[in-house]
């Protein structure tokens, strides 16, 4: 349950800025994988916090935009 509360802190500060980085990724995976595996719980807190930081607007993904 600590590591849920962790992971949501990390993706708070990952989207102060209204995107996802390739950078923000970093922390985050290494949350996710703690027990081995990626879990429904782990997932859904993800999007859940995503959804509470952002509202309806989808943060920008910034590692998926082609280079102007």
């Amino acid at each position: 349950m600590a590591h849920l509360k962790t992971l949501q802190s990390v993706i708070e500060k990952a989207l102060e800025d209204d995107q996802f980085e390739a950078v923000d990724i970093d922390p985050i995976q290494p949350i996710i994988w703690a027990d081995g595996k990626v879990t429904d719980t782990g997932i859904r807190t993800i999007h859940d916090t995503i959804h509470v930081v952002m509202g309806a607007v989808e943060p920008s993904l910034s590692w998926l935009q082609s280079p102007q």
